[in-house]
């Protein structure tokens, strides 16, 4: 039975998820916006490398891509080289670990990207690599963006995949009544993928991660902007889950706040990893699929038209048995990978040093 509640806890945390404050993740299902790449389009995205190697899917890439190791939390590198099959591409140095890349100068198929990172004396002292393919012979057809179904998509596996019967021992379904937000699909949601949208790492200008969540009942440290707050939501949660917990993270007052982070946890069924996840909760593997701190995660990107306009970045992450389940909701109006940018470096600074 505690199996069973978990896996409906995940279904209406993963509800919940688009809302961009706690009156707003309670308001009516909002109703579907187009996708807009036109306007990310013109500048170069990004390519996150690292903290581990990510060889089981191809990232999909074309144009001009901006290149961004990330190092585990353990390494201070003073310096990263990056190379395409061997190839050097370029050097760069704190804080942003980053190298443009012209794909027009590598041919069209797949490639591995690595980072090296190195101490004062040269040495190495950590390297990731990432799979990737060039695709600038499609971006005709998609102004020069994969669309985020092509872009990673974990493909089916374990018990259920390719039709057949899912053995008894599986995770319980969730009802069907109660499927999560299909970030994509125009559904019961309204949310539709926003394409385009640059994987820029690093805290937006004039915003810094200068204040630590911690509690240790939660085993969780992560960082956070001076100027907000937060507020735990825990107790809201229904059903009561061992291990489960709910943060909320934006300026004062959190209800009005232009830019929410939600952080939520949930125990799965003991032997659920990514795969087995991605089975019973089919909508991810129309999200992108990617490493965050060391673990298989899906993260996709949506925007909203009610209660009010809204961009909503998600991200689940299965990790130490849990479902991590993280969202940036921006009313802001502002570029999308601004408020991409924040989430993914709260994020980076996650810590999960046990309860």
């Amino acid at each position: 039975m505690r199996a069973i509640r978990a896996w409906v806890l995940l279904v209406l945390m993963t509800v919940l998820g688009g809302g961009a404050s706690l009156s707003a993740e309670r308001a009516s299902p909002p109703a579907p916006m187009p996708p807009t790449p036109g306007r990310a389009s013109r500048t170069a995205r990004a390519l996150q490398v690292g903290p581990v190697d990510s060889l089981s899917f191809a990232r999909k890439m074309a144009g001009k891509m901006n290149l961004v190791a990330v190092p585990p939390s353990s390494v201070q590198p003073k310096s990263v080289e990056m190379s395409v099959d061997g190839r050097p591409i370029g050097r760069s140095t704190p804080p942003s670990f980053s190298v443009e890349l012209d794909t027009a100068a590598v041919s069209d198929g797949e490639h591995k990207i690595k980072a090296v990172g190195k101490d004062a004396s040269g040495k190495e002292i950590w390297s990731a690599t990432t799979r990737v393919e060039v695709v600038n012979s499609r971006r005709a057809s998609s102004e020069g963006f994969p669309s985020r179904a092509s872009a990673g998509s974990l493909p089916p596996r374990g018990p259920g995949a390719m039709g057949a019967k899912p053995k008894q021992d599986r995770p319980p379904r969730p009802d069907k009544g109660n499927r999560p937000d299909r970030g994509g699909k125009r559904g019961k949601s309204g949310d539709t993928a926003v394409r385009g949208v640059p994987a820029v790492r690093g805290v937006p200008a004039g915003m810094s991660l200068d204040r630590t969540y911690s509690n240790q009942n939660y085993g969780l440290s992560i960082r956070y902007p001076a100027s907000w707050t937060f507020k735990d939501q825990t107790a809201t949660m229904t059903p009561k889950s061992e291990g489960a917990f709910w943060l909320v993270f934006g300026a004062y007052p959190i209800e009005k706040a232009p830019l929410v982070v939600n952080v939520r946890r949930v125990k799965l069924e003991a032997g659920c990893d990514a795969d087995r996840f991605a089975t019973y909760n089919s909508y991810v593997k129309k999200w992108e699929s990617k490493t965050a701190l060391g673990s298989p995660a899906f993260a996709t990107t949506s925007r909203m038209l009610r209660p009010k306009p809204a961009t909503v970045h998600r991200l689940i992450m299965i990790k130490d048995g849990c479902a991590w389940m993280l969202n940036c909701t921006d009313h802001t109006r502002k570029a999308p990978e601004e408020s991409l940018g924040l989430f993914e470096a709260m994020v980076a600074t996650i810590s999960t040093p046990g309860p």
